[in-house]
């Protein structure tokens, strides 16, 4: 019996993967390395992608703004592309032994992700929130993981109507959540779910419904790849309406941006959608590009001739992605803290320069790694790393 693929991958046999999903998510590793490399080398990063911080309508300085609006592709695309590879790999699963097998590994590796984001990523950015634990992303994406043990049973037609449900419906909900208490903050169910919010032991950042919205869409997205559909149509189909719902959410002006209405002085509010959470303009505007990035790289693999390098850095990073998200992680603050105990308030003058230098000097250490620790994970298929 073939062994079982790994919930974060497409298909654990080199052969079978999609490329194009592996670059995508090589494109956004190397983004988000830069948006974790400005936390330490750029003082003038700004941050007006919160809807409930009274500052979002503050004037938008363009260079700052836009550097930290390109990194928003990031989680979206994370958490779209994870689902898309549990369809394809609980494809792959023929009888319900694998698919039991298939199941377990989705529960651990869910476990593992949140794991990793209490313990690892909260000793690294709890201070920054003055709380002890803090849940972003891992969270997002390991407490989704888990709930799409059940839900990646349903119809393609299913997911995607949740999926429109959850990234729709859940505005007046997380407004609701975030007033709860007379101080703005909700109980900690509601915040870790629904709405996130800070406390004085747990900051959520990442609420797992509007993501798992997001993730549904993905499984979707690989159900209909794992059937034998065009990755390019579709790609095509959820830029069109991705782009078209941000477009009508900024047009209308209501609804859809959790509040961040009234203030389109100048073309770049027409970019600025709530990220902390994800409302319904965030969601489309980020999945609409991703989409047609996805779209691009379908179109360049048709191409006759075109092969694209086992060893290439994007395919690399993108096969790796866990493996490059811890590391990166520990290689950008260490160096960064390093840099303000040598240099004090000089270590982020000039930032920008620095943070691109960070950023590519992490990519080039960090690629022939992740060579080779994908070579190790292929030759132990069947151990632990399958999770990694």
């Amino acid at each position: 019996m073939s062994t079982m693929p790994s919930p974060h991958l497409a298909i654990t046999s080199p052969s079978h993967r999609i490329a194009a999903i592996d670059r995508l998510r090589g494109i956004v590793m190397v983004i988000m390395a830069s948006d974790h490399a400005s936390h330490a080398y750029y003082a003038d990063a700004v941050m007006r992608d919160t809807a409930f911080l009274p500052s979002w309508s503050d004037p938008l300085p363009t260079l700052p703004f836009l550097f930290r609006w390109l990194s928003h592709l990031c989680a979206p695309v994370f958490v779209f592309l994870a689902g898309a590879s549990i369809a394809l790999g609980a494809a792959r699963c023929g009888d319900r032994d694998s698919q039991r097998r298939f199941d377990r590994d989705l529960l651990l590796r869910g476990l593992l992700l949140i794991a990793l984001e209490l313990s690892f990523i909260s000793a690294v950015w709890g201070a920054a929130f003055e709380t002890r634990f803090v849940c972003q992303v891992l969270w997002a994406i390991g407490s989704s993981m888990i709930a799409m043990i059940a839900l990646r049973r349903l119809p393609i037609a299913a997911a995607l109507a949740l999926g429109a449900l959850l990234a729709a419906g859940i505005e007046a909900p997380l407004l609701s959540a975030a007033s709860e208490n007379n101080d703005g903050s909700p109980g900690l169910p509601i915040a870790l779910f629904v709405s996130g919010g800070f406390g004085q032991t747990v900051a959520v950042v990442y609420p797992t419904l509007p993501w798992l919205a997001v993730m549904l869409f993905g499984h979707a997205f690989g159900s209909h790849l794992a059937r034998g559909g065009s990755g390019l149509r579709a790609a095509a189909l959820g830029a069109l309406l991705g782009l078209g719902t941000w477009f009508g959410v900024e047009l209308g002006d209501g609804y859809g941006n959790l509040g961040m209405v009234g203030t389109h002085d100048s073309w770049l509010r027409w970019l600025q959608v709530s990220k902390y959470p994800p409302s319904l303009g965030f969601v489309g505007l980020e999945l609409g590009l991703g989409c047609a990035l996805l779209m691009g790289l379908f179109a360049i693999e048709r191409r006759p001739g075109v092969r694209p390098s086992e060893n290439g850095p994007l395919l690399v990073l993108g096969q790796t992605a866990l493996f490059f998200y811890v590391l990166h992680i520990a290689i950008l603050e260490g160096s960064g803290a390093l840099l303000r105990a040598l240099l004090g308030g000089d270590a982020v003058a000039g930032g920008l320069p620095r943070t691109l230098l960070a950023t590519f000097a992490t990519v080039a250490l960090l690629w022939p790694a992740g060579v080779w620790f994908r070579a190790v994970r292929r030759r132990r298929a069947g151990s632990w790393l399958r999770l990694i």
